[in-house]
């Protein structure tokens, strides 16, 4: 792990960061694979608006960043609304490396992350 880096849990503020983390790597990992329309189609705008009220309104999804000094450059959601399920790990083009003992664990009777 870059020692700027801190693995956190997500609030309502880190939308934006997370919503260009979330577009970006949309552009860089899909094209080609995915009609460029439906890329091109994928604002900021819009998915930090996702963002904010998935944060501000869905306990039940949990979403961690990686936050490299005051910068979202990845994240990680999940939760019980999808089978208690890890769905999405973002992260900006340059690879973030994680120590090997950092895991998340979901228990969905408390829907605590660990």
């Amino acid at each position: 792990m870059r020692p700027n880096m801190l693995i956190r849990e997500a609030n309502p503020a880190d939308a934006l960061g997370i919503a260009r983390v979330h577009v970006d790597s949309w552009h860089t990992t899909y094209k080609g694979m995915i009609p460029d329309d439906i890329i091109a189609s994928r604002s900021y705008e819009y998915r930090e608006r996702l963002w904010t009220r998935t944060l501000a309104e869905q306990p039940e999804t949990f979403v961690y960043v990686a936050d490299e000094a005051g910068e979202i450059v990845g994240f990680v959601s999940g939760g019980s609304n999808r089978d208690n399920k890890l769905y999405a790990i973002q992260a900006k083009k340059q690879p973030i490396n994680l120590p090997f003992e950092f895991t998340l664990r979901y228990d969905a009777d408390t829907n605590a992350v660990a």
